[in-house]
Protein backbone atom coordinates (compact mmCIF):
# COMPACT_ATOMS: atom_id res chain seq x y z
CA UNK A 1 0.00 0.00 0.00
CA UNK A 2 1.35 3.23 -1.04
CA UNK A 3 0.43 5.32 1.82
CA UNK A 4 2.07 2.88 4.04
CA UNK A 5 5.59 2.85 1.99
CA UNK A 6 5.24 6.33 2.44
CA UNK A 7 4.97 6.07 6.13
CA UNK A 8 7.92 3.48 6.52
CA UNK A 9 10.06 5.61 4.59
CA UNK A 10 9.41 8.85 6.55
CA UNK A 11 10.26 6.64 9.42
CA UNK A 12 13.55 5.43 8.85
CA UNK A 13 14.68 9.19 7.29
CA UNK A 14 14.03 9.59 11.02
CA UNK A 15 16.06 7.03 12.31
CA UNK A 16 12.74 4.60 13.58
CA UNK A 17 13.30 1.15 12.37
CA UNK A 18 9.79 -0.16 10.39
CA UNK A 19 11.09 -2.94 9.76
CA UNK A 20 11.07 -3.92 5.89
CA UNK A 21 9.55 -0.75 3.46
CA UNK A 22 7.26 -2.89 1.51
CA UNK A 23 3.88 -1.32 2.14
CA UNK A 24 2.51 -3.84 4.88
CA UNK A 25 1.57 -2.35 8.42
CA UNK A 26 2.74 -4.92 10.32
CA UNK A 27 3.29 -5.09 13.42
CA UNK A 28 6.83 -3.54 13.08
CA UNK A 29 5.41 -0.57 11.30
CA UNK A 30 2.89 -0.14 13.89
CA UNK A 31 5.54 -0.38 16.88
CA UNK A 32 7.48 2.02 15.16
CA UNK A 33 4.70 4.14 14.43
CA UNK A 34 4.01 4.32 18.47
CA UNK A 35 7.60 5.18 19.22
CA UNK A 36 7.58 8.63 16.95
CA UNK A 37 4.24 9.15 18.58
CA UNK A 38 5.71 8.74 22.21
CA UNK A 39 8.55 10.63 21.11
CA UNK A 40 6.53 13.61 19.72
CA UNK A 41 3.77 14.13 22.37
CA UNK A 42 1.18 12.31 20.10
CA UNK A 43 -2.09 10.03 21.12
CA UNK A 44 0.01 6.36 20.84
CA UNK A 45 -2.53 4.41 18.79
CA UNK A 46 -0.44 3.41 15.72
CA UNK A 47 -2.32 5.29 13.85
CA UNK A 48 -0.95 7.26 10.99
CA UNK A 49 -3.70 10.41 11.36
CA UNK A 50 -3.59 13.76 10.21
CA UNK A 51 -1.62 15.03 13.79
CA UNK A 52 0.90 12.66 13.31
CA UNK A 53 1.05 12.48 9.73
CA UNK A 54 1.32 16.36 9.96
CA UNK A 55 4.81 15.61 12.77
CA UNK A 56 6.07 12.84 10.81
CA UNK A 57 5.88 14.45 7.41
CA UNK A 58 7.08 17.89 8.20
CA UNK A 59 10.08 19.37 6.53
CA UNK A 60 9.17 17.07 3.61
CA UNK A 61 9.34 18.81 -0.20
CA UNK A 62 6.76 20.15 -1.48
CA UNK A 63 5.58 17.06 -4.25
CA UNK A 64 5.81 14.65 -1.10
CA UNK A 65 3.70 17.16 0.91
CA UNK A 66 1.20 17.75 -1.46
CA UNK A 67 0.82 13.87 -1.83
CA UNK A 68 0.39 13.50 1.93
CA UNK A 69 -1.83 16.29 2.24
CA UNK A 70 -3.97 13.80 -0.28
CA UNK A 71 -3.84 10.61 1.66
CA UNK A 72 -4.21 12.77 4.98
CA UNK A 73 -7.45 13.87 3.46
CA UNK A 74 -8.61 10.50 2.88
CA UNK A 75 -7.37 9.04 6.46
CA UNK A 76 -9.20 11.75 8.17
CA UNK A 77 -12.69 11.23 6.16
CA UNK A 78 -12.30 7.44 7.05
CA UNK A 79 -11.08 7.56 10.83
CA UNK A 80 -10.15 11.35 11.85
CA UNK A 81 -13.25 13.49 12.70
CA UNK A 82 -15.70 10.17 13.57
CA UNK A 83 -12.77 9.20 16.08
CA UNK A 84 -12.74 12.46 17.97
CA UNK A 85 -16.60 12.00 18.22
CA UNK A 86 -17.45 8.07 18.82
CA UNK A 87 -14.11 7.62 20.75
CA UNK A 88 -13.36 4.28 18.93
CA UNK A 89 -11.08 1.75 20.58
CA UNK A 90 -7.73 1.39 19.28
CA UNK A 91 -8.66 -2.46 17.41
CA UNK A 92 -11.63 -0.36 15.28
CA UNK A 93 -9.54 2.25 14.46
CA UNK A 94 -7.35 -0.02 12.84
CA UNK A 95 -10.03 -2.09 10.79
CA UNK A 96 -10.96 1.36 9.45
CA UNK A 97 -7.51 1.30 8.03
CA UNK A 98 -8.32 -1.71 6.39
CA UNK A 99 -11.36 -0.61 5.36
CA UNK A 100 -11.71 -1.71 1.70
CA UNK A 101 -8.79 -4.17 1.18
CA UNK A 102 -10.08 -7.50 -0.58
CA UNK A 103 -9.05 -10.69 -1.69
CA UNK A 104 -7.07 -11.24 -4.85
CA UNK A 105 -8.65 -13.26 -7.33
CA UNK A 106 -6.77 -16.26 -9.08
CA UNK A 107 -3.21 -17.27 -7.87
CA UNK A 108 -2.32 -14.01 -6.11
CA UNK A 109 -2.87 -13.05 -2.97
CA UNK A 110 -3.33 -9.68 -1.08
CA UNK A 111 0.12 -9.18 1.09
CA UNK A 112 -2.29 -7.75 4.10
CA UNK A 113 -4.05 -10.63 4.25
CA UNK A 114 -1.01 -13.06 4.69
CA UNK A 115 -0.19 -10.71 7.54
CA UNK A 116 -3.29 -11.51 8.81
CA UNK A 117 -2.30 -14.59 9.55
CA UNK A 118 1.29 -14.03 10.26
CA UNK A 119 0.28 -11.51 13.22
CA UNK A 120 -1.27 -14.19 14.75
CA UNK A 121 1.16 -17.10 14.20
CA UNK A 122 -0.72 -19.22 11.92
CA UNK A 123 0.84 -21.06 8.88
CA UNK A 124 -1.26 -19.99 6.58
CA UNK A 125 -0.22 -18.53 3.00
CA UNK A 126 -3.29 -17.45 1.00
CA UNK A 127 -6.60 -14.83 0.99
CA UNK A 128 -9.15 -17.53 0.17
CA UNK A 129 -9.24 -19.36 3.91
CA UNK A 130 -11.82 -18.01 6.16
CA UNK A 131 -9.60 -15.21 7.44
CA UNK A 132 -12.51 -13.20 9.85
CA UNK A 133 -10.55 -13.87 13.15
CA UNK A 134 -7.39 -13.38 11.63
CA UNK A 135 -7.92 -9.87 10.98
CA UNK A 136 -9.46 -9.52 14.17
CA UNK A 137 -6.16 -11.21 15.64
CA UNK A 138 -4.48 -8.52 13.61
CA UNK A 139 -5.96 -5.16 14.59
CA UNK A 140 -5.60 -6.72 18.41
CA UNK A 141 -2.14 -7.44 18.12
CA UNK A 142 -1.26 -4.29 16.37
CA UNK A 143 -3.08 -2.15 19.18
CA UNK A 144 -1.01 -3.93 22.10
CA UNK A 145 -3.75 -6.64 23.26
CA UNK A 146 -3.35 -9.73 22.88
CA UNK A 147 -5.80 -11.60 20.36
CA UNK A 148 -6.50 -15.32 20.90
CA UNK A 149 -4.36 -16.26 17.97
CA UNK A 150 -6.84 -18.83 16.59
CA UNK A 151 -8.15 -18.73 13.22
CA UNK A 152 -11.75 -19.63 15.02
CA UNK A 153 -14.02 -17.20 15.22
CA UNK A 154 -15.71 -18.52 17.74
CA UNK A 155 -12.70 -18.53 20.10
CA UNK A 156 -13.36 -15.28 20.96
CA UNK A 157 -16.29 -16.24 22.88
CA UNK A 158 -14.64 -19.05 24.70
CA UNK A 159 -12.85 -17.46 27.81
CA UNK A 160 -10.70 -14.55 25.88
CA UNK A 161 -12.99 -11.91 26.94
CA UNK A 162 -15.78 -10.34 28.86
CA UNK A 163 -19.04 -10.83 28.05
CA UNK A 164 -21.13 -7.79 27.61
CA UNK A 165 -24.83 -7.19 27.83
CA UNK A 166 -25.30 -5.82 25.11
CA UNK A 167 -23.55 -4.46 21.61
CA UNK A 168 -20.94 -1.56 22.00
CA UNK A 169 -18.84 0.42 20.06
CA UNK A 170 -15.72 -1.78 19.06
CA UNK A 171 -17.09 -4.76 20.97
CA UNK A 172 -15.87 -8.04 19.45
CA UNK A 173 -18.98 -9.54 17.92
CA UNK A 174 -19.19 -13.35 17.71
CA UNK A 175 -21.80 -15.07 15.97
CA UNK A 176 -22.45 -18.89 15.00
CA UNK A 177 -23.34 -20.54 12.23
CA UNK A 178 -26.47 -22.67 11.51
CA UNK A 179 -26.03 -26.58 12.37
CA UNK A 180 -22.24 -25.42 13.70
CA UNK A 181 -21.02 -25.75 17.30
CA UNK A 182 -17.99 -24.49 16.18
CA UNK A 183 -17.96 -22.39 13.13
CA UNK A 184 -18.95 -19.09 12.61
CA UNK A 185 -18.03 -14.80 12.02
CA UNK A 186 -16.48 -12.60 14.43
CA UNK A 187 -16.40 -8.60 13.49
CA UNK A 188 -16.67 -5.60 14.93
CA UNK A 189 -19.27 -3.45 16.15
CA UNK A 190 -19.36 0.04 14.31
CA UNK A 191 -22.32 1.91 14.76
CA UNK A 192 -26.21 1.06 13.40
CA UNK A 193 -28.06 1.18 10.50
CA UNK A 194 -31.14 3.64 9.29
CA UNK A 195 -33.03 0.19 9.49
CA UNK A 196 -32.38 -0.89 13.25
CA UNK A 197 -29.30 -3.30 12.54
CA UNK A 198 -26.02 -3.58 13.97
CA UNK A 199 -23.03 -2.00 11.44
CA UNK A 200 -20.39 -4.08 11.76
CA UNK A 201 -16.91 -3.39 10.33
CA UNK A 202 -15.11 -6.85 9.86
CA UNK A 203 -12.42 -8.64 7.63
CA UNK A 204 -14.29 -11.74 4.86
CA UNK A 205 -17.38 -9.84 4.92
CA UNK A 206 -18.03 -10.71 0.94
CA UNK A 207 -14.45 -11.52 0.45
CA UNK A 208 -13.58 -7.85 1.55
CA UNK A 209 -12.84 -5.67 4.66
CA UNK A 210 -16.06 -4.07 4.52
CA UNK A 211 -19.09 -2.69 6.81
CA UNK A 212 -22.13 -4.71 6.64
CA UNK A 213 -25.31 -4.93 8.68
CA UNK A 214 -26.80 -7.56 10.93
CA UNK A 215 -29.32 -8.01 12.94
CA UNK A 216 -28.88 -7.81 16.75
CA UNK A 217 -30.51 -11.74 16.83
CA UNK A 218 -27.34 -13.02 14.88
CA UNK A 219 -25.10 -12.98 17.53
CA UNK A 220 -27.29 -15.01 20.27
CA UNK A 221 -28.22 -18.55 20.39
CA UNK A 222 -25.15 -20.01 22.21
CA UNK A 223 -22.94 -19.13 24.72
CA UNK A 224 -19.70 -18.30 23.23
CA UNK A 225 -21.94 -16.09 20.89
CA UNK A 226 -22.69 -12.69 21.15
CA UNK A 227 -20.61 -9.25 22.78
CA UNK A 228 -17.43 -9.42 24.03
CA UNK A 229 -14.71 -7.16 24.82
CA UNK A 230 -10.89 -7.56 25.63
CA UNK A 231 -10.10 -8.13 29.72
CA UNK A 232 -6.91 -6.05 29.53
CA UNK A 233 -8.73 -2.64 28.13
CA UNK A 234 -11.47 -0.49 30.12
CA UNK A 235 -14.76 -1.29 29.71
CA UNK A 236 -17.00 0.82 27.17
CA UNK A 237 -18.55 4.15 28.84
CA UNK A 238 -22.24 2.73 26.63
CA UNK A 239 -24.13 -0.26 26.13
CA UNK A 240 -26.81 -1.09 24.73
CA UNK A 241 -28.16 -0.51 20.35
CA UNK A 242 -29.44 3.12 21.15
CA UNK A 243 -25.75 3.95 22.23
CA UNK A 244 -23.96 3.43 18.65
CA UNK A 245 -23.58 6.34 16.16
CA UNK A 246 -26.04 5.82 13.05
CA UNK A 247 -23.58 5.16 10.15
CA UNK A 248 -23.33 4.11 6.59
CA UNK A 249 -21.60 1.31 4.50
CA UNK A 250 -18.54 3.68 4.49
CA UNK A 251 -18.55 4.15 8.21
CA UNK A 252 -19.52 7.99 7.86
CA UNK A 253 -22.02 9.38 10.99
CA UNK A 254 -25.18 9.94 9.76
CA UNK A 255 -27.52 12.95 11.43
CA UNK A 256 -30.62 11.39 13.50
CA UNK A 257 -33.82 12.40 11.39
Amino acid sequence: MANTREVQTALAARGIDPGPVDGIRGPQTIAAIRKFQAANGLLVDGIVGPQTGAALFAGATTEETGLWQAILSVISTIIGDRTDKADMPPWLKNAYVDLGEAEIKGAQHNPLILEYWKAIGQPVYDDETPYCAAGMGYWLETSGLRSTRSGLARSYGRGWGIKLDGPALGAIAVKGRAGSATFGHVTNVAGRTTDGRLACLGANQNDRIQISPYPVSAFSGAEDCGFFWPKDYPLPKSIGFDSLPLIDAGGNVLKEA
